[in-house]
C-alpha cells in the first residue's frame, strides 16, 4: 500500500468515526493538526447525496459519493449558491484523489 493510499484510508477512518458519532471530531489524518468535519450535499427529502470531509486547519480532505446523510450532520441542498455553501464547507478545500490499491511489491500504473 502506498503512503498516499494510507493517508486516504486515514481520511476514510475519520469519516466513519463521524458517521458513527456525529459529535466526534477526529484529528487531521494528513497533518495531525486541526479537526475533521463532514457535510453532505444532496436532496433534502431523501437525504441522498455526497459527503465532503475536510480539516479545518489545512483544508485538505476527500469527497465520498452517493451516500445518505445521517441525522446530526449538515445537509446542503443541491444547487446551493457557492457563497452560501462556503458558510459550511470552505471554498478552498483541496480534495485528495483516491489512489488505486497497490499490493506490496507492485508498481503503480496510471
Amino acid at each position: 500500500m502506498t503512503a498516499s493510499q494510507r493517508r486516504w484510508e486515514g481520511w476514510m477512518d475519520a469519516y466513519q468515526e463521524i458517521l458513527a458519532d456525529p459529535g466526534a471530531r477526529p484529528g487531521c489524518p494528513s497533518h495531525g493538526d486541526g479537526t475533521v468535519h463532514v457535510a453532505f450535499t444532496g436532496d433534502l427529502e431523501t437525504r441522498l447525496g455526497y459527503a465532503t470531509v475536510w480539516c479545518d486547519a489545512c483544508h485538505e480532505g476527500i469527497a465520498i459519493s452517493r451516500g445518505y446523510a445521517p441525522a446530526g450532520l449538515p445537509l446542503l441542498p443541491f444547487g446551493l449558491d457557492p457563497a452560501e455553501r462556503a458558510r459550511t464547507i470552505p471554498a478552498d478545500v483541496e480534495l485528495l484523489p483516491p489512489d488505486p490499491y497497490v499490493e506490496d511489491g507492485e508498481e503503480e500504473t496510471f
